[in-house]
């Protein structure tokens, strides 16, 4: 349960720092290159990074084991929405 409130936590603050660069790109702060700019950069490089960091710190394999019959309904979730959007 922990792990789970943790990956919230991680999510709400990606949420909320998407919101901010939302209302600052409304307020006029960015042209369309750097709102452009921004999202890549968030996307291909402070996400990722993000996600290795937080996996590496927080997660071991006994986690892993733990969490297997969990997984189920995650992945057959992501099949099912591959196979809708294929």
């Amino acid at each position: 349960m922990e792990f789970v409130l943790k990956a919230l936590e991680g999510i709400f603050s990606i949420v909320f720092i998407i919101g901010i660069g939302f209302v600052l790109s409304r307020r006029g702060w960015f042209d369309e290159y750097s709102s452009a700019l921004i999202a890549r950069l968030v996307t291909a490089v402070s996400l990722p990074l993000y996600m290795i960091v937080s996996i590496s710190k927080n997660f071991d394999h006994n986690k892993l084991v733990a969490m297997a019959p969990d997984l189920l309904l995650p992945i057959c979730s992501m099949l099912l929405a591959f196979g809708v959007g294929t």
